[in-house]
């Protein structure tokens, strides 16, 4: 039983320093180890460097498009312009348990660099009501009416399994045809 106790103990602690050794390994943080550790650390085996994954490329989640992009920074994965789906107005709660307006903002990016063109997002501007009227968003959703806007000070949240973006103001733009397929053309990735 003992030679049992003593070849566990002698394994726990094997792993344990091959444990801190890839925990550490090019970091130049001290650690405190007793002496006995240190010794028993030196004793071990060679232990081989850890290489790069051979597994495929991991899938990412279609629910989080920009959690997935957000490796880069914010405006590559959204783009800075974008066409309007439909806009309406919400009454929340805030923090303080306060009703607040926002206005609520569906949209596609015309010149993301890392997501493709038919990305849609959600865009919600706290204390702002929504722009379009009703007869707005009839016209932009049969296609009559084609409304391009910018975001200021965009930023994204993330939280149990979904995202968003939130923005403190949007403007529209006044873009010619040709200068949206400008936009467009060539500026977006592909799916």
């Amino acid at each position: 039983m003992t030679e049992i106790v003593v070849k566990i103990g002698t394994w726990f602690l094997d792993a344990y320093v091959f444990f801190i050794q890839i925990l550490l390994k090019g970091c130049h943080i001290p650690v405190c180890i007793s002496k006995e550790e240190n010794n028993m650390a030196q004793n071990t085996q060679h232990i081989e460097e850890i290489k790069g994954s051979s597994f495929a490329q991991a899938i990412l989640p279609k629910a989080t498009p920009i959690s997935n992009a957000l490796q880069k920074p914010l405006k590559l994965a959204t783009g800075s312009i974008f066409k309007v789906l439909s806009g309406s107005t919400e009454v929340a709660k805030d923090s303080n348990g306060d009703d607040t307006v926002r206005a609520v903002y569906k949209v596609q990016s015309l010149n993301s660099k890392l997501l493709p063109l038919s990305t849609e997002f959600e865009v919600k501007v706290k204390g702002q009501e929504c722009m379009f009227k009703e007869e707005d968003n009839v016209e932009i959703m049969f296609n009559s009416k084609m409304v391009i806007v910018a975001f200021d000070d965009l930023s994204h949240w993330s939280f149990n399994g979904r995202e968003g973006l939130n923005a403190t103001g949007v403007r529209v733009l006044n873009l010619t045809n040709d200068q949206i397929m400008k936009i467009v053309g060539g500026n977006h990735a592909h799916a």
